[in-house]
């Protein structure tokens, strides 16, 4: 598997390494880095560009950068394990939170206060603060590794390590960079450990074990799977909305019970046991296919229960027909593939194996050929080869489409957009083809408005809704189709050269049939 390169731009050099480190310990190997502390780099090799901060923080450097690359500026979370300094502090202590820009430090401000400790006077301070705070009365500071920028004469430092990367950055950079998550939840479970460590000690030291667990109750109801924790003497404390829904027990009945009381057909026994996770199996359970993982919690080597999460299986399979069956009903699915297309010349063969050494980039095509060659069978046969063959394929023909159609069909409008909107909005092709292929044929045709829409589409890989102020992210593979010379239009000035350029990454020329005699495209009658 080829190597992906990231570049990673951060203030400081320990930041950088605690990123790559955390990117390292998810990805392994499949994954290099570079830094702005290291210079030279080559951008022609990096493939996505992680920073720990707003764009701004960097604007010397963004500026020079290619379009190209995809860009994450990293959401970052604080080890649990470190918080617990701070259950020392006693409740209304002025704390300065010392961080080296004001957004970052307004972010961490917000994000201890989301975590419980609301009981302290959190205050925010940066060097570049154009009216710094106060610092009468300030008797504790807190910073993340940053112990160089706190204003001198303050003594009692608490230092919470660099922050790392959250969870959702790292899932938000294994789907562009299509990297396996095979240990992600090593991770997760390392979360979920310190979560439950630093929220019992917090709990206590701040008396509010009640909103706590209240808290928790939702977020594990929140989730699409059923959920129980028993503690280490067996007893049944956790039993989400969804462990009801599947196996039809209330959780005022299952709540401080002995498990085997409650779940019998579980065989939670084993983990408690053996004390080593049980991953996914698929048990019977009151005439129902359950897929279910059993994980032991240790914390600082003590066996402290367990976690049992399990879904039923012919839910996840009726959702997985719905949305096969809605693939279908949208006309999201190809019909043709390269065993439709039989040649019986030369050329054929020679353009066939052209389409399908494109097929396996996911670099834009261009295809060129007179009307009726054939450029939407390539087209959906390349999507077939590729390997986003398991997404949707969307075609959209802007042959005598008007202007405002083609901008609401491709990137969907909100509510109330326009006179006739439909209510609740419609979804765009662009986001139809998520994960997939969107053929955009007889692009030449495409107003001038439209072309540059779709560039932007290109360039910056995420939509906007007509009438809304939302930003969607897309992941999709652009396959274009011309009957007209757009080397010509460029020249008149009906068509964009960025675009053309864009879109021409990859060109595959269909000829037409009286170019040679032998050549002929037949269609499979069982295709």
């Amino acid at each position: 598997m080829e190597q992906k390169v990231i570049l990673i731009l951060t203030k400081e050099v320990a930041v950088y390494e605690v990123f790559r480190n955390t990117l390292h310990e998810n990805f392994g190997n499949s994954v290099q880095f570079r830094s702005n502390h290291y210079p030279p780099v080559n951008m022609n090799e990096v493939d996505l560009i992680l920073s720990s901060g707003p764009k701004k923080a960097f604007r010397d450097i963004i500026e020079q950068l290619n379009d190209r690359i995809p860009y994450i500026q990293a959401n970052r979370s604080i080890d649990f394990y470190k918080l617990e300094k701070l259950l020392e502090v006693k409740s209304n202590t002025k704390c300065l939170l010392v961080s080296n820009d004001t957004e970052t430090a307004l972010e961490s401000v917000t994000l201890l206060q989301r975590l419980g400790f609301e009981h302290l006077k959190l205050i925010a301070f940066a060097p570049d603060m154009d009216k710094p705070p106060q610092l009468d009365e300030i008797s504790v500071v807190i910073t993340h590794g940053l112990q160089h920028l706190v204003p001198k004469g303050m003594h009692r430092i608490i230092d919470l390590g660099d922050r790392s990367l959250d969870l959702s950055t790292i899932f938000e950079i294994s789907t562009m960079l299509k990297l396996s998550l095979d240990k992600t939840h090593l991770f997760t479970m390392d979360y979920f450990r310190n979560f439950v460590r630093i929220g019992r000690r917090l709990s206590a030291s701040i008396q509010s074990e009640r909103l706590l667990n209240k808290q928790l109750e939702i977020v594990l109801d929140a989730a699409h799977e059923g959920i129980i924790w028993v503690d280490y003497n067996g007893i049944v404390t956790v039993f989400n909305k969804e462990a009801t829904s599947i196996l039809g027990i209330s959780n005022e009945d299952a709540i401080g019970k002995y498990y085997s009381d409650v779940v019998r057909d579980l065989d939670i026994e084993e983990v408690m046991l053996k004390k080593i996770e049980i991953p996914r199996q698929i048990i019977h359970v009151h005439g129902l296919q359950i897929l279910i993982t059993k994980t032991p919690i240790v914390l600082d080597n003590v066996f402290s229960g367990a976690v049992i999460t399990f879904q039923d299986v012919s839910h996840v399979q009726r959702m997985e027909q719905e949305i096969r069956k809605k693939k279908t009903e949208s006309g999201l699915t190809i019909k043709y593939t390269f065993d439709s297309i039989i040649g019986i010349s030369e050329e054929i063969e020679k353009l066939k194996k052209t389409a399908k050494k494109l097929a396996k980039s996911d670099y834009t095509i261009l295809i060129s050929g007179e009307s009726g060659t054939g450029k939407e069978i390539f087209a959906q046969a390349i999507h077939e080869h590729s390997s986003r063959r398991k997404g949707p394929f969307v075609a959209v023909n802007f042959a005598g489409i008007t202007q405002s159609l083609a901008e609401s069909e491709l990137f969907g409008y909100e509510e109330g957009a326009f006179t006739g909107a439909r209510s609740g909005g419609s979804t765009g092709l662009f986001e139809l083809a998520q994960n997939g292929t969107i053929f955009l044929d007889e692009i030449g045709d495409a107003p001038l408005n439209i072309q540059a829409a779709i560039l932007r589409v290109l360039q910056e890989k995420q939509v906007k809704r007509v009438g809304g102020n939302k930003v969607i992210p897309v992941d999709v593979r652009v396959i274009a189709a011309t009957n007209k010379d757009l080397a010509q239009m460029i020249e008149k000035g009906t068509f964009r050269e960025d675009l053309f350029y864009r879109l021409n990454q990859l060109p595959l020329e269909i000829l037409p049939l009286r170019k040679g005699r032998k050549t002929s495209l037949i269609l499979s009658t069982t295709s």
